[in-house]
């Protein structure tokens, strides 16, 4: 699939809460899409008109101009190209899994903002065929059945938007003490959630501390607490690179970086250790530029520094840091 098609997939009437919706968007409109932004207008234009040979897209009927909206083909479309590109848990394609499962997953998150979805959000049984396009309508249909039957699902009073279930108090206590753990999931992640990458394997002393700081701040960072989960990964930084110069002896203590009169290697400041690392090669030259980003981001901690530099940490910053303590990982202990 091309990577135009992808982007505009990115859009929001590609949402498979629109299976009803009857609001159509213009092309400028659809544009707005960030991104879409690298291709250029007749890239763009002409790929609107694939989509629409296609059937992907439609034009509404109902207004002045070229308004469009996306088809029931689609929206299978597009959630089948995130699955492909790895963008949702892989649980939810699991052909394997219990279809009640994944249906009760589904209606747990919000596929709208994003997350856990809030305690009676309805939820529209047409999307089930866009996000399990693999499975008979049949089967799909028998399996609500089922958990209307088990109490575990409740149809809604107000049919105006269609058949909406929410999920009943039962419902939510089984799906957090059994599905998700059946299924791989730890919430707040979602089976719309592309799965985070494991836990890095720590050793020594501190490896407890610095799974349990890890956690931390992954759950920081799904919750969007980015100056939070910033300081998590600044301070699994410090921890690892105290191990890793502790483990050197003498050529960490007599290394030009290291203060003068300061033996304890747990004393030095994070500057410090990261210059202690590159000199003795623990971490190369590259990776000690970006370790001392995160070290200056870590110390936004301290709110003088942060109002003095009006500098706030966002979602991006955040999973560069987390990279980069991935990379200081590898390089100290995944060296050929």
């Amino acid at each position: 699939m091309t990577k135009i098609r992808e982007s505009i997939f990115y859009h929001e009437m590609f949402r498979a809460s629109c299976i009803r919706n009857t609001s159509s968007f213009g092309a400028d409109h659809i544009r707005q899409t960030k991104e879409t932004w690298e291709f250029s207008d007749d890239e763009f234009d002409q790929e609107l008109k694939a989509l629409l040979n296609e059937g992907i897209i439609e034009k509404s009927d109902s207004s002045d101009g070229d308004y469009f909206h996306a088809t029931k083909k689609g929206l299978i479309a597009k959630e089948r190209n995130y699955q492909d590109r790895g963008l949702r848990h892989p649980v939810l394609y699991n052909k394997t899994v219990e279809l009640s499962h994944l249906i009760v997953a589904l209606m747990s998150c919000d596929d709208y903002y994003g997350g856990e979805a809030l305690e009676h959000s309805e939820f529209d049984i047409e999307k089930l065929p866009v996000y399990l396009w693999f499975c008979d309508d049949k089967d799909i249909h028998q399996a609500v059945n089922s958990l209307l039957n088990e109490n575990i699902i409740k149809k809604s009073n107000i049919d105006i938007w269609g058949e909406r279930y929410y999920l009943t108090a039962a419902a939510r206590i089984k799906y957090s003490k059994q599905i998700a753990p059946l299924l791989g999931l730890s919430p707040p992640t979602t089976i719309l959630d592309k799965p985070s990458p494991p836990v890095p394997k720590f050793s020594g002393k501190y490896s407890d501390n610095l799974e349990y700081r890890w956690i931390e701040a992954e759950k920081c960072q799904d919750c969007g607490l980015w100056l939070s989960a910033t300081a998590m990964y600044g301070s699994i930084l410090e921890t690892v690179l105290i191990g890793a110069l502790k483990r050197q002896g003498n050529a960490a203590l007599s290394s030009k970086s290291a203060p003068t009169n300061e033996p304890l290697v747990e004393n030095w400041r994070l500057d410090t250790l990261i210059k202690a690392s590159e000199e003795l090669q623990l971490v190369d030259k590259s990776l000690a530029k970006y370790a001392h980003v995160l070290r200056d981001a870590r110390n936004l901690i301290h709110p003088s520094k942060q109002i003095k530099e009006n500098h706030y940490p966002t979602g991006e910053s955040t999973k560069i840091a987390q990279q980069v303590v991935r990379s200081v990982l590898d390089n100290i202990f995944h060296k050929p």
